[in-house]
């Protein structure tokens, strides 16, 4: 019968085992920083492009769809059932809602704010909506903005089907 204490197990060496040292690889990831913001060739205006449809077949099609998201100032509203006391700890989101997608079908989506030319192969370099607009320079909330919404297939294939939602919002948690 062989004993064996948790005290042996903390030095995997003595377990017949050691790990590849990976704390520079670590750091890549802690201090990373996001590709500077797109900037678009030509001026564009939001308003060029459709507001979605409420309640609607909107379509996340097998080519991007670009949706203008008109957006407002957080409230004292948006703080209840949250647990928070001021405003500025609130964190805007982009919400989809009911995503219709077929049982046996795959669904992976980037979403890309002042994009329009965003396609299937561009990067998706951060997923934090206010810092996404912050980096664009965006800082009043009464600025609307063009939300992309890029279908992605499955790894190394095109999207073969068309999803629908119902609509897409501002939200604050």
């Amino acid at each position: 019968m062989v004993i064996v204490t948790i005290r042996d197990s903390l030095d995997s060496s003595k377990l017949g085992y050691k790990y590849a040292d990976v704390s520079e690889s670590d750091n890549l990831w802690i201090n990373y920083e996001p590709l500077p913001p797109h900037k678009p060739s030509e001026p564009w205006n939001p308003s060029h492009w459709p507001a979605v449809v409420p309640s609607g077949n909107n379509t996340i099609g097998k080519v991007p769809s670009s949706f203008k998201l008109e957006r407002r100032a957080p409230t004292k509203k948006d703080l209840k059932g949250k647990g928070l006391k001021h405003l500025n700890q609130l964190q805007e989101e982009i919400v989809l809602e009911k995503v219709r997608i077929p049982h046996s079908a795959y669904a992976r989506f980037d979403v890309f704010i002042n994009f329009p030319e965003a396609k299937r192969e561009t990067h998706l370099y951060m997923s934090d909506v206010g810092q996404a607009l912050r980096r664009l320079g965006i800082a009043d909330w009464n600025t609307d903005v063009v939300v992309t919404i890029v279908s992605k297939g499955v790894r190394r294939t095109n999207p073969t089907i068309d999803f629908y939602f119902s609509d897409i919002k501002q939200d604050f948690q």
